[in-house]
């Protein structure tokens, strides 16, 4: 292997350089430095000012070298002799570029090329309210607003309140940029004798473009009570006819000005309801307005009404407002759904309706929608016939019994019953029994009884069965252990496990459990959450003694250690958290 030697980047020879008659037997360029061999010495001029910043001997006289090598991609220096390879260290090589920056700045100032400037300015040092100022004195908006973003890519994280000002201060601009630039459409005026309306046209979209892109990469140093002013937003979207703007940005107002939005969509003519539905649901799923003060109701009760909408989604949605409303009263359900079988409509989903009807315990407004499914105001016991039977496959069992009572009643025979059995999974033989009158004999439905009776044998197996593995495993989980190793951590707080007490479960997870009790709190409800307060602060305090004291710390182990909070249902909890939380340092994970 050949030697390898340095040159220390320490050594400098300053003044300018001087024009010899030396011959240059190779030469490179490092960013700013010109890097020459010349009859065995290395000798390094600064590009900028011409000065010898390293005149140093190398080879031995007679020794010749075969040249200077540069690696572009890792910026490395090299000179090669037939026996040796020399490295050319360079450390600090900008070490002026600062200063370059600002005298460049200053002279593009001086020059008026002002963006220019805002670019050079902003990798420089000097003070930032000098450049500033400098921008607003010329009345160059578009040169500080460049300035600004290339100062905010400069500041720390750590730098909070900075980086909100500078920030906050580019929404401004930004927002000045656009109001003139809209301005100046609408007046169809031309900014600029080379600028005509179109290129205005252009000229606005490209700096909507870059507004989105800035609120979207630094979302999070903006104060929302700062740049969220909801009653500016509805006096531009006053203005706009372009649907896909309410489509847009319909959810945030939604959440925030509801009254107010729906008031302006009331006024347009041409949206789409069904694209609304998604802000519609998020209002409704955050609202605590009463039904007659949800706007979402409101708006779509208008399109139903006014505009005569047949759209299934969005009557749909409508229906899904109304039966997950936590109010007992179905009122207002009962009197959309008895409008639509008045007008002789039926624009939503019946399976969809009967299943929310059911699930909410909305009883009258599921016998309603029953009673309707064949589009007639007919009664259970008209709807109740053989033939419409697999239409309301999802109606409770009660509803379902007082179906059954009113099929056997009224059949001739007891084939109708038994196919009525077979068509409707909810009932059983049992269930059907009481309806028939005293002269019916068991052998017209001794096959359903003893189909019912090899059911009950079948799954009285199956329990004997499962009663049996339970007490085999329980008897195994007496001889369960776990081993922990000595240098063992928790798996919350990372610190070592037997440092003080700790759980360990069967998937080999460890914790401490002061850390298991805050994990558990924190994942398992706001009930579990306060008893386990409760004991906690019973035990630590030494409010009870004795027995009481060993029930409430068997009752707080019960609580906390009843599962892994890594393995358990409560895991499910943690499916949407992101990876890095708001704690973290966000550097450190960059790519």
């Amino acid at each position: 292997m050949l030697p390898r030697s340095q040159i220390p980047p320490s050594q400098q020879a300053g003044g300018r350089a001087k024009k010899t008659q030396d011959a240059v037997t190779s030469i490179i360029l490092s960013q700013w430095h010109i890097l020459q061999l010349v009859e065995g010495r290395i000798i390094a001029i600064n590009r900028l000012d011409d000065t010898v910043v390293l005149d140093q001997g190398v080879l031995e006289p007679g020794q010749s070298a075969l040249g200077l090598v540069a690696d572009i991609k890792k910026n490395t220096y090299w000179l090669f002799t037939t026996q040796e390879i020399f490295e050319i260290v360079v450390t600090d090589e900008s070490r002026d570029k600062d200063s370059v920056a600002t005298a460049s700045g200053d002279y593009l100032v001086g020059k008026a090329q002002y963006l220019e400037a805002a670019s050079v300015y902003g990798r420089s040092t000097k003070p930032f309210e000098q450049v500033a100022l400098t921008f607003i004195d010329k009345g160059e908006q578009d040169a500080l607003r460049k300035y600004l973003l290339a100062k905010l890519t400069t500041l720390k994280k750590s730098a909070v309140m900075q980086r909100v000002m500078v920030a906050t201060w580019l929404v401004e601009l930004y927002m000045a940029k656009l109001n003139t630039l809209d301005d100046t459409i609408t007046t169809k005026a031309e900014l600029s004798e080379s600028m005509n309306t179109a290129e205005t046209q252009d000229k606005l979209s490209v700096i909507r473009k870059d507004f989105q892109d800035f609120a979207t990469k630094y979302r999070t140093d903006l104060d929302r009570k700062t740049v969220e002013r909801w009653q500016e937003s509805l006096d531009v979207l006053k203005k706009q006819t372009n649907p896909d703007i309410f489509y847009k940005y319909s959810s945030v107002l939604m959440e925030h000005v509801p009254v107010d939005l729906v008031e302006i969509m009331m006024r347009q003519a041409n949206l789409d309801a069904q694209k609304l539905i998604p802000a519609f649901l998020n209002y409704n799923n955050i609202t605590k307005a009463p039904l007659n003060l949800n706007q979402a109701v409101r708006y779509l009760s208008f399109e139903i009404n006014q505009h005569q909408s047949t759209d299934a989604a969005v009557h749909n949605t409508l229906i899904s407002i109304y039966a997950s409303h936590p109010i007992n009263d179905e009122s207002a359900l009962l009197d959309y759904l008895k409008a639509q079988s008045y007008a002789h409509e039926q624009n939503y989903d019946a399976d969809f309706a009967l299943r929310l009807c059911i699930q909410h315990k909305r009883v009258q407004s599921c016998v309603h929608i029953y009673s309707s499914i064949s589009h007639t105001t007919k009664s259970i016991s008209q709807a109740a016939s053989p033939t419409g039977l697999t239409l309301s496959q999802h109606c409770e069992k009660k509803l379902w019994l007082a179906i059954a009572k009113k099929v056997i009643s009224q059949s001739s025979g007891i084939k109708t019953a038994i196919e009525f059995l077979r068509r409707v999974d909810l009932l059983r033989i049992e269930d059907l029994i009481p309806f028939f009158l005293d002269f019916v004999v068991i052998d017209d439905f001794k096959e359903e009884i003893c189909a019912a009776l090899e059911d009950y044998s079948r799954k009285m197996d199956e329990s004997e069965e499962t009663a049996a593995h339970i007490k085999t495993d329980i008897k195994t989980l007496g001889q369960c252990y776990a081993i922990v190793e000595p240098g063992e951590r928790c798996y919350v707080c990372g610190l070592p496990l037997l440092a003080r007490q700790f759980f360990v479960f069967p998937c080999q997870h460890a914790f401490h459990s002061d850390c298991l009790a805050k994990k558990v709190v924190e994942l398992a409800g706001i009930a579990r959450g306060k008893r386990i307060a409760e004991l906690q602060m019973e035990v630590s305090k030494g409010a009870s003694v004795g027995a009481k004291r060993e029930k409430a710390i068997r009752e707080l182990d019960a609580l906390v250690g009843s599962s892994c909070v890594l393995r358990s249902e409560m895991a499910v909890k943690l499916i949407d958290e992101p990876f890095i939380s708001a704690t973290d340092d966000r550097e450190e994970w960059a790519l």
